[in-house]
């Protein structure tokens, strides 16, 4: 079954309607999983409400889309924390499966919710931004919330959101490692040394070898790893990612150790990764091997 919804006075009732292949359930659409099951199609709910670029949010309903918005954004000093499916998805359906975007988690976005109850009562949840009310918009307001109540769960129909933005970066720099299937876990350990030094972000994706054939990358993994802000920053951190994955002199090579009375840093072991560009402008590889790993000090 699928169902749509009927407004009378404030609440909202779902409308039934059989499925016709009984015999094999689908997901990714907008028919149930299961043959028993009720879906909510909320796609008529489509409106921008509100969106105020001074401060940074957007009050969208169901419907609307990541392109939707980031249109009615063009030109303003915000832009949305966009997720890397297609630009027809509801902004709402990732924020509440609590997707991952190319700045932060989208559940970082969400500061209130407006939901329908079962008995067809209508709530709100968390921050809901009033006239002159606070000039920052925060994901948690004041006191306990409930939001996440509501995020990966069936409690209630989310009508509405209001969803932080971001300002718009003056520069996007994407570096695309890519790396055999063989040095994934050597991959994986230093991209995620370089998020706790917050060198990256967190929200770095690494695509297998199918769907890297998507970026024209055939047999390996790859990744992006997103840098945003000004040109200084940007450049700051993409010099520093390249110098720490560029290669080194081999042990043997090395000068003598420090006599055992100093401190030292231990050394490391080689351990390639896939090219890093230096620069956005410099499209050659800054590095084709990093150290990892630690010895005696």
């Amino acid at each position: 079954m699928s169902a749509g919804l009927a407004g009378d006075e404030g609440r909202v009732r779902p409308r039934r309607v059989q499925r016709q292949d009984r015999d094999r359930p689908e997901s990714g659409t907008g028919q149930p999983v299961a043959v028993l099951g009720v879906g909510e199609d909320l796609s008529r709910l489509d409106r921008i409400r509100e969106a105020d670029t001074r401060r940074g949010y957007a009050v969208v309903e169901p419907g609307v889309t990541q392109d939707r918005l980031a249109r009615r954004l063009v030109g303003t000093d915000r832009v949305l924390n966009l997720t890397g499916a297609s630009r027809h998805t509801s902004i709402i359906g990732n924020v509440l499966e609590r997707g991952v975007e190319l700045h932060r988690n989208r559940a970082e976005d969400l500061a209130g919710l407006e939901l329908v109850l079962a008995d067809g009562q209508r709530v709100h949840t968390g921050r809901w931004p009033a006239p002159g009310g606070p000039a920052v918009v925060q994901p948690h307001g004041s006191g306990p919330s409930l939001n996440h109540l509501f995020t990966q769960a069936a409690w209630a129909a989310v009508t509405a959101a209001v969803v932080r933005l971001l300002p718009r970066p003056r520069t996007v720099t994407v570096l695309p490692p890519a790396f055999a299937p063989g040095r994934l876990a050597e991959a994986v350990d230093l991209l995620r040394a370089w998020t706790a030094g917050r060198l990256v972000p967190a929200t770095t994706k690494i695509y297998d070898p199918v769907a890297a054939r998507t970026y024209g990358v055939r047999d390996r993994y790859l990744a992006h790893i997103a840098l945003t802000g000004d040109p200084e920053v940007t450049d700051a951190l993409t010099r520093i990612v390249s110098a720490r994955s560029a290669p080194r002199a081999p042990p043997s090579s090395r000068p003598p150790p420090r006599p055992p009375t100093r401190s030292c840093t231990p050394p490391a072991r080689a351990t390639p990764i896939p090219p890093i560009p230096s620069s956005a402008a410099r499209p050659a590889a800054a590095a084709r091997a990093a150290w990892t790993g630690s010895a005696d000090c």
